[in-house]
């Protein structure tokens, strides 16, 4: 099937969505806010308030804008405080990647011997040294004037100008007898026989901060990397978690991990009162239990 739909303008967009049954908003409010906001960036937003099963998905009986709309604002709190929290965890899992150095040497990334699938290994190992390469930081620049004989930098340089992904890739296939992974594992609050299993919060962490980062959708949003559950040596915990791909075990591996990374933070506070304008019928979409604040780790 070829795709043939013509480009919609905002006002036809916007007589669609209110000929389809949304309530409490005006065709003109409404275009001017398709001015700014591509309908299928809110499109997101809507669906959960639409009848997609049949053609033109109208909306169910009721529906008002101030739903779609504090959906919305919800999720670009959420993103921010939830980025704005992962920059400790990023910044601890380098740190700790960086220390390795002081036992397996400081080209030590470079070393196959310490991984377990030497695939995997030259993919990351490419992806750290695209990272470099891309950079623009002057603390690389000036390793390049000065050391141009010694083209691989040092791995408190390297780890520190590389994103999230290929890290927790480093760190995941690190050979489990390593006393450095170990030590890893520890300072999260992991035993080194759950090391996978922190391998896969990180994975999740990962995808977090790459929504946030590009402004995707991600309170409702059914996650692909799904966290194995386990419970930390370090801090409070969750009995469960509902549905371990939704935002919510997200949430608990960001506060568990923070608590760690930087003690003295609000995100507790912050979240309880984001949290203040989400619906109860909602918390499910998200994978909340209904008594989420009863449980330790958010009382």
């Amino acid at each position: 099937m070829i795709f043939s739909k013509p480009p919609r303008t905002p006002e036809y967009l916007a007589h669609k969505l209110i000929s389809n049954g949304l309530q409490e908003i005006s065709e003109k409010e409404l275009t001017e806010i398709f001015q700014s906001i591509n309908y299928y960036k809110l499109r997101g937003y809507t669906y959960p308030y639409q009848n997609n099963s049949v053609p033109d998905s109208p909306f169910l009986p009721n529906v008002k804008w101030s739903y779609i709309w504090n959906d919305y604002n919800f999720d670009i709190k959420l993103r921010a405080l939830l980025f704005y929290s992962i920059s400790f965890i990023e910044t601890a899992l380098k740190t700790r990647m960086t220390l390795v150095s002081l036992t397996k040497g400081i080209l030590w990334y470079q070393n196959n011997r310490l991984f377990r699938s030497q695939q995997n290994f030259n993919s990351d190992l490419d992806f750290l040294r695209n990272d470099w390469e891309r950079t623009s930081e002057e603390f690389k620049n000036h390793y390049i004037r000065t050391y141009p004989e010694s083209p691989n930098p040092p791995a408190w340089m390297i780890f520190e100008t590389s994103s999230f992904d290929p890290i927790s890739k480093f760190f995941k296939n690190m050979k489990p007898q390593l006393v450095e992974k170990e030590s890893i594992c520890n300072y999260f609050g992991f035993e080194k026989v759950n090391a996978d299993k922190l391998a896969t919060w990180f994975q999740v962490i990962n995808i977090v901060r790459n929504i946030c980062a590009h402004y995707g959708r991600l309170y409702s949003r059914q996650l692909i990397t799904t966290p194995l559950f386990v419970v930390p040596q370090k801090g409070n915990w969750v009995s469960s978690w509902p549905n371990p791909n939704r935002v919510y075990a997200a949430i608990c591996i960001i506060k568990n991990f923070l608590d760690i990374c930087n003690p003295n933070n609000t995100f507790l506070a912050e979240l309880k009162e984001l949290m203040k304008i989400v619906r109860p019928e909602q918390l499910p979409s998200m994978g909340f239990p209904a008594d989420w604040e009863r449980e330790p780790l958010f009382s």
